[in-house]
C-alpha cells in the first residue's frame, strides 16, 4: 500500500537524522543562488566561480568582490611561499568564548 506523500517526507527527515549519528554533514552543494554560506574553499555557483577562502581580519579591507578568488586563484594562495591558514587556531577551545559573555560585552 503507498504512502501519503506527508509521511513519506517525516519519515525521509527521520532516517536522516538517524542515518547521521555520530557524524559530521558537510553541505558542499550549499553553494547555489542565494546562499549566504559555504564550505571554505567551495566554488560559488556565480559567473567566474568565486572561491570561499579563509581570510585573515587585516585581509577583509583588502578584498574586492566575493569573486575576489577563483577556482584557478585559490589553490596559488594556499600553495604560496609562507601561506599561513587564518584559521589555524578557530578552534582551539582556550581562545573560544561564550556566547552570552560575547553579547553582554557588546551591550555594554
Amino acid at each position: 500500500m503507498p504512502r501519503s506523500a506527508k509521511l513519506w517526507v517525516y519519515e525521509i527527515k527521520f532516517d536522516g537524522y538517524r542515518l547521521l549519528a555520530g557524524k559530521v554533514y558537510i553541505d558542499y552543494l550549499r553553494n547555489g543562488q542565494g546562499a549566504t554560506t559555504v564550505s571554505a574553499f567551495s566554488a560559488r555557483a556565480r559567473p567566474g566561480l568565486g572561491v570561499s577562502v579563509p581570510v585573515s581580519w587585516q585581509e577583509l579591507e583588502e578584498l574586492t568582490a566575493g569573486d575576489h578568488w577563483t577556482i584557478r586563484t585559490a589553490l596559488q594562495r594556499v600553495d604560496a611561499a609562507g601561506y599561513v591558514d587564518p584559521w589555524a587556531e578557530y578552534a582551539d577551545t582556550r581562545k573560544v568564548q561564550q556566547i552570552g559573555t560575547a553579547i553582554r560585552k557588546l551591550a555594554g
